[in-house]
């Protein structure tokens, strides 16, 4: 039978592996914890002890698979079932996060509101709780960003970077699965970007790359890697993200699936248009579908038309011929205009009417959203 002894000298492991970034080594490790840990201990230490072991689980799925992970969402739905014999606060709140994070990635943006506002007033119960404070507005943040509301976006992410603690990182990591500081500062380098604020974006820009030079946390220095490359892909700047892909550390990305195929996509559209160098990306888009939701599908759809344009121009001219019309019909998202752009990149060497209505469409939309990067740009 497991011994009080095992759990103790299990956990160590844990955390030994963690430390290390090794994740599929920290999840089986959890899991036959979780398998034997009801026979050493009394009902409510047990379910204090399930609590910490599923939070850590939930962390480690969202290092390796994505935050819209099917393990992610089978992590959060056990915990879910927990919380409520619990009621401990800090662990129904991460929760929460969590389930905002697994829905928003796969752009139920209306859901994901309405999670945001349940995290908030959760957060204005507990205003001492630095922790939930800043991940309620980081939260919100993202929510904004994309619903495509990027100077409302930018005013929570700053507030949240504003409260942030250094005291707190290991709390934020160990209960949400990201570095506060580095996540925000990816976002907020986004955010003043798209918004036409260069001056406001390269200085964000600059502190993550700071901010990563201390991160530990193997997860979330991979969401710095790829966001501070993808600065460069909005830009339509290959040499730059090149730059930026080879200025920090792949290997720490290259263990992590999820964000591999993320820098895999990013990697190929900049070799190529720097080197000639064409490499297919479906396998890495399937593979980020899988891992992440679809959120981010067009835009890689685009990128990867972008790359055919010349090998393959029927194929470019029907991608964007698609994506195009999808923008034109539904509720634009935040890399609509992103989008656009590339669409008028190829349209204006291939099809003059299709790239006047491309340009109106995507002005409009500049207007409402306040996208003025791209405002002189397409």
């Amino acid at each position: 039978m497991k011994s009080e002894l095992t759990y103790k000298r299990d956990m160590e492991a844990f955390e030994h592996d963690y430390k290390h970034g090794n994740y599929e080594s920290c999840i089986a490790k959890l899991n036959n914890i979780l398998d034997y840990l009801p026979r050493i201990a009394e009902r409510k230490e047990s379910l204090n002890c399930e609590k910490d072991i599923l939070s850590n689980l939930i962390s480690c799925y969202i290092a390796l698979y994505g935050y819209g992970s099917r393990e992610v969402a089978e992590g959060i739905s056990r915990a879910t079932q927990l919380s409520e014999a619990l009621q401990d606060n800090t662990f129904i709140f991460s929760l929460l996060w969590t389930n905002w994070s697994n829905v928003i990635v796969n752009g139920n943006i209306i859901q994901a509101q309405r999670f945001a506002s349940e995290i908030v007033d959760l957060a204005e119960k507990h205003p001492e709780d630095k922790v939930i404070f800043v991940e309620a507005f980081h939260c919100l943040g993202v929510t904004e960003f994309n619903a495509g509301q990027f100077e409302e976006s930018a005013r929570f992410l700053k507030t949240a970077l504003q409260e942030f603690q250094e005291k707190n990182r290991r709390t934020h990591i160990q209960n949400y699965g990201n570095d506060a500081e580095v996540l925000l500062l990816s976002w907020l380098s986004w955010g003043n970007l798209i918004s036409g604020d260069m001056q406001q974006s390269e200085f964000y820009r600059n502190k993550l790359l700071a901010a990563l030079d201390e991160c530990t946390h193997d997860s979330s220095y991979a969401f710095g890697y790829v966001f501070n490359a993808m600065n460069f892909v909005f830009q339509d700047q290959p040499n730059e993200c090149i730059k930026a892909l080879n200025t920090l550390d792949r290997t720490k990305v290259e263990k992590l699936p999820f964000w591999r195929s993320w820098g895999n996509i990013v990697r190929k559209w900049a070799e190529y248009h720097s080197h000639g160098k064409l490499i297919s990306m479906e396998q890495d888009i399937q593979d980020f579908i899988a891992f992440q939701g679809n959120i981010w599908e067009p835009f890689f759809h685009a990128l990867r038309a972008d790359m055919k344009a010349n090998v393959r121009p029927e194929y470019s001219a029907k991608v964007f011929d698609e994506l195009m019309e999808n923008i034109k019909f539904r509720r634009p998202s935040f890399h609509s205009v992103p989008v656009l752009y590339f669409c008028c990149k190829y349209y204006r060497n291939h099809d003059p009417q299709k790239l006047k209505e491309t340009q109106a469409l995507a002005q409009t939309i500049i207007e409402k959203q306040g996208a003025f990067y791209w405002k002189d740009k397409l």
